[in-house]
């Protein structure tokens, strides 16, 4: 009799215990989900470009580099029209320098502000990004193509013109992916780009 009770007293707790490590796994995947929310004005200020040339113009340093894990945080600067406006500092490792105005060397590690900032949604599951121009913020430990500008007000480098400024060089960036499904100019630039910068693409160093 008190080994019947003892197996079933197991079985309970194994059960018990399995329940607990499917529903730890579930959360833990659940809160990696992140959903979008586009600003009613997104692209009110977007310039659209239609090449790679007039888009390495306009901006002042042009990088590949590796999004240095655990270094991003929210800033706030205020807004023109009142409050405050969010973005995300974000470091990375530069590894080469395609254009450059002086103020970036390789291997340096590098402060750039990206359009768009996530917050948690505290104990339940998931987080929400608010980005700028159906900007998406790059994976931690990604290596990317970034078209930046500096900023006097920030006193930092800015990925120009929302997702134009970004590309992903070691196919690791599904959401990146995704703006090819729901931009269609991204794809066609992006090609362009790739053609200019056909040296750094699939790097996977």
């Amino acid at each position: 009799m008190k080994g019947e009770l003892f197996k079933t007293g197991i079985l309970k707790w194994t059960l018990v215990l399995a329940c607990l490590l499917f529903l730890m796994f579930w959360y833990v995947k659940a809160d990696q989900k992140i959903t979008v929310v586009e600003g009613a004005s997104s692209q009110a200020w977007l310039i659209p470009y239609e090449d790679a040339e007039s888009l390495t113009n306009d901006v002042d340093l042009v990088v590949t580099g590796t999004v240095m894990p655990g270094m991003s945080q929210t800033i706030s600067i205020p807004s023109v029209a009142g409050g405050s406006r969010h973005y995300t500092a974000t470091e990375i490792k530069v590894e080469q320098v395609l254009k450059n105005n002086g103020q970036a060397a390789e291997n340096q590690t590098l402060p750039i502000v990206e359009p768009t900032y996530i917050i948690d949604k505290g104990l339940v599951p998931g987080k929400i990004e608010f980005p700028l121009e159906h900007y998406r913020k790059a994976l931690p430990g990604g290596k990317y193509l970034l078209f930046l500008k500096w900023s006097d007000n920030l006193q930092k480098y800015w990925v120009h013109a929302g997702y134009q400024g970004k590309y992903n060089l070691d196919g690791k960036d599904v959401r990146e992916m995704e703006l090819s499904v729901e931009i269609p100019k991204y794809v066609q630039l992006k090609e362009k780009v790739k053609q200019k910068y056909n040296q750094v693409w699939g790097m996977d160093h």
